[in-house]
C-alpha cells in the first residue's frame, strides 16, 4: 500500500472564478499550505510537529494526505471520542475526497484501517494491529496498553521505536523489563499525568 502512495499526494490547488464557484477540483488554499509545511517540516527534521488549521479546513484530508507524502507504512491517529474514531475511520478507507479532488489516481491503493475498540490484551491483538496501515483509537484506549506488550511488540519488530509515558510507578519499574528484553535503548520512558497536561 505505501509504495502506491509514493508519487501522491498532488499538491493541486482549487481555482474558483470571481464568483466563488469552484472552476478546477483541487486541495483548498489551507490545505495545501498545511501539507507545504509539513513536506518543508520534514525534509529537515524528523521530530514531530503540530499543524493548525480553523474549522472547516478539512483538517482530515490533511491528515490523510500527509500519511501519503509520508508513504507512511503506519499511522496512528489518536481522536478524543469513539464518535471522532468512526468517522475518521470511514474516511480513511476511502482517502476522503481526495480522489475526488485530483490529488490521488485511482492507482493509489486505499489503506487497510485498524480502528482499535478496546485495549490490545494478546500479542496477537499487536500482531493484528501491525497488519494495518493506520490504526484510529482514542487517547484512554492507547493508555491502557501494558508495558508487556510494548515490549513484545519491539521485540519482534526490531524497526520499530517506542514512547512509554506513563505514571511514576510504571515508569520506574519499566527500564528493568525493558532491559530484560534487550529493547531499553529503543524505548523513550516518560512520566506524565494525561489528565494534567
Amino acid at each position: 500500500v505505501a509504495n502506491s502512495w509514493k508519487t501522491y499526494p498532488v499538491l493541486q490547488e482549487e481555482l474558483r472564478d470571481s464568483c466563488g464557484n469552484v472552476v478546477k477540483k483541487g486541495l483548498r488554499l489551507a490545505q495545501a499550505g498545511a501539507l507545504h509545511s509539513i513536506a518543508a517540516h520534514w525534509s529537515v527534521k524528523t521530530s514531530h510537529a503540530l499543524v493548525v488549521l480553523p474549522t472547516g479546513t478539512g483538517k482530515t484530508e490533511v491528515m490523510i494526505a500527509a500519511a501519503l507524502l509520508a508513504s507512511a507504512v503506519r499511522t496512528l491517529v489518536l481522536v478524543p471520542s469513539d464518535a471522532l474514531r468512526t468517522q475518521i475511520s470511514t474516511k480513511l478507507l476511502s482517502l476522503g475526497i481526495l480522489e475526488e479532488v485530483g490529488v490521488i489516481s485511482k492507482d493509489c491503493l486505499r489503506p487497510v484501517v485498524g480502528s482499535l475498540t478496546r485495549s490490545p490484551r494478546s500479542r496477537d491483538d499487536f500482531e493484528a494491529l501491525l497488519k494495518a496501515n493506520v490504526v484510529v483509537t482514542t487517547t484512554q484506549m492507547l493508555l491502557k496498553t501494558e508495558v508487556a506488550l510494548l515490549s513484545e511488540l519491539l521485540v519482534r519488530h526490531p524497526h520499530l521505536r517506542g514512547i512509554l509515558a506513563d505514571g511514576a510507578g510504571v515508569c520506574a519499574q519499566a527500564p528493568t523489563l525493558l532491559a530484560g528484553r534487550g529493547v531499553a535503548d529503543r524505548v523513550e520512558v516518560s512520566i506524565a499525568n494525561f489528565f494534567e497536561s
